[in-house]
């Protein structure tokens, strides 16, 4: 049974300590073999949590844990290493429970249970060895997210001889957002358990594509989010694998990602081994809303011979609406991956809630109209709204879920980043220093470009393995007013070069700065427009509005 004994706040224990006149330590081991005794008298095999149990103390000599030297491989800096002994105690000596090891009886009769849910470098799972060390009858690493820290875990433990491995789920296992990958963090640590030299098969699908029997509708493929206009009463899915993988079982799991309202809907699929298909029908709900900022999508393939479950999920994958919204009069130009254009479009069209948008990555864009009380325009500044271009000051947040794959895109292409806007005011001293003009992640990950309260240009891309952002500003403020072209261009990458950022206004000279090689991967795939908000989870706007008008943005290889 586990007794858990989990990050226990260290204060707390001594505050107490003090008042029963003993050692902190001492008092914690107390705790630890009342709860051990009396399952033992029951017959009951304990099992306690590791973290209180480990400092980076014992990497060197002098900790005070008897019977054990110190293992040079435990330092700050390990990827891998749960550190609770001083929980919550703060300053330069903080108190500590680590020497209550001295005092735990029984260990013998104990399975310590050690979770590490990072992944380890090449110095692996010290504290494994560390609590083996210690008598315990069983050492048992338990996982959680991430296929690469389960098997690094799980190999660790079985070249150490453990008996066995736990998989935690925590929030995952009831969360509705992240409850589709309950199945993998169970199934793949047992996988790895059995088998820990198992090499995990790359994904096998080539192709997929999302239909309904509707007459209106924008099919959801790989490149490109589904538009599904309703009525329609089912949903078909069509997949073509590359042969790679024996499939046992594959679903498709769809949920609604605005409301929350509906639980997954699960799609059985057919396996056609003879023509390496997937396919499924689904009778889609009769309650379901008729307009939800997106649905997303899980594709859940079950391996044939152990089990091994793959996902992939696709966030917006469709949106439902009662009318598909029209395309631009103007096309993209074949070369781009995105262009979102409201030149040609009245006042009626940019007030709507979805917008389509062209090139070879295209996806509709979201749009959460505010309400004429929240819209940031004010009685000293009377809202200048412009035919043709998109009014950022009458809504809450607008956003698009493009494809994972466009980051690598820009990421080994570079890229062309034109934006056309207007701007009708300057922030206000009472709100935050920027605001977002287009975003693609936060600080970091990913890029963004911001406009500060001098009224200046800021691109931004996380760097990695630094702490810090490389910025490009814009030399001169950006004129109230009237119609600014923005171009902010990255060079390819180039083995063994460093890549050069631009960032230009009108007709200003740009301003060029160098940077390193790698773009640091985007852990989202939502970009948004003249908002930013971190995660879907309230989509709290974290800046204020573009105070201003967008009449297109444009985004293409260098």
């Amino acid at each position: 049974m586990l007794i858990g004994i989990v990050e226990v706040p260290v204060p707390d224990l001594v505050q107490r300590a003090e008042k029963l006149n003993m050692p902190v330590e001492r008092l914690f081991a107390e705790l630890v073999n009342r709860y051990v005794d009396h399952l033992l008298s029951k017959g009951i095999t304990p099992i306690l949590w590791g973290d209180m149990f480990l400092s980076t103390a014992l990497g060197k000599p002098g900790h005070g844990v008897e019977g054990f030297e110190h293992d040079p491989r435990i330092q700050s800096n390990l990827a891998a290493f749960v550190t609770h002994a001083s929980f919550k105690a703060k300053g330069k000596n903080p108190p500590s429970v680590l020497k209550s090891m001295n005092y735990i009886k029984n260990r013998d009769k104990i399975i310590m249970g050690d979770w590490e849910y990072g992944q380890a470098d090449s110095r692996g799972y010290p504290s494994i060895d560390y609590f083996q060390k210690m008598g315990f009858k069983d050492v048992w690493g338990a996982t959680w997210l991430g296929d690469k820290a389960i098997k690094g875990l799980s190999q660790y433990t079985a070249s150490r001889g453990c008996g066995g491995i736990i998989a935690t789920s925590w929030h995952v296992s009831f969360a509705p957002k992240v409850l589709h990958i309950f199945p993998s963090i169970i199934r793949n640590s047992a996988v790895y358990q059995h088998n820990p030299d198992y090499v995990a098969p790359a994904w096998p699908v080539l192709s997929s594509k999302l239909t309904t029997n509707g007459q209106t509708s924008l099919v959801s493929t790989q490149m490109q989010r589904g538009i599904f206009v309703t009525p329609f009463q089912t949903l078909k899915f069509q997949a073509k694998l590359d042969g790679s993988v024996k499939i046992q079982e594959a679903q498709l799991l769809i949920r609604d990602e605005q409301t929350n309202r509906y639980e997954t809907v699960v799609m059985p699929l057919t396996w056609d081994v003879a023509n390496q298909r997937l396919s499924g029908t689904l009778n889609w709900p009769k309650d379901a809303p008729p307009l939800a900022e997106f649905y997303c999508t899980v594709l859940r393939l079950v391996c044939g011979d152990n089990g091994y479950l793959l996902e992939k999920r696709q966030t917006g994958d469709f949106y439902i609406t009662s009318k598909m919204p029209q395309l631009p009069q103007q096309s993209a130009k074949t070369s781009s991956w995105l262009t979102l254009d409201f030149s040609n479009f009245s006042k009626a069209e940019t007030d709507k809630n979805l917008f389509r948008s062209t090139g070879q990555f295209a996806q509709p864009l979201f749009v959460k109209q505010a309400t004429p009380a929240s819209a940031t325009a004010t009685a000293d500044t009377p809202p200048q709204t412009h035919v043709g271009s998109l009014d950022c000051k009458t809504f809450k947040y607008a956003y698009a879920a493009v494809n994972r794959d466009l980051w690598k895109q820009v990421d080994q292409q570079g890229m062309r980043l034109s934006i056309r806007c207007w701007i009708d005011q300057k922030l206000s001293l009472d709100k935050p220093y920027f605001c977002s003009v287009l975003s693609w992640g936060t600080h970091r990950a990913g890029m963004r470009l911001l406009l500060a309260r001098n009224k200046r240009l800021h691109l931004q891309f996380a760097m990695p393995g630094r702490g810090n952002l490389l910025t490009v500003q814009s030399l001169k403020p950006i004129p109230l007013k009237h119609w600014v072209d923005i171009q902010a261009t990255l060079s390819p990458k180039v083995k063994g070069k460093k890549r050069v950022v631009s960032l230009k206004i009108n007709n200003q000279k740009a301003v060029v700065m160098e940077m390193p090689n790698e773009l640091l991967q985007r852990n989202g795939s939502l970009l948004t427009v003249a908002s930013e908000f971190i995660g879907l989870e309230g989509r709290k706007n974290i800046w204020g509005n573009f105070p201003g008008q967008i009449q297109s943005i444009d985004l293409k290889p260098y």
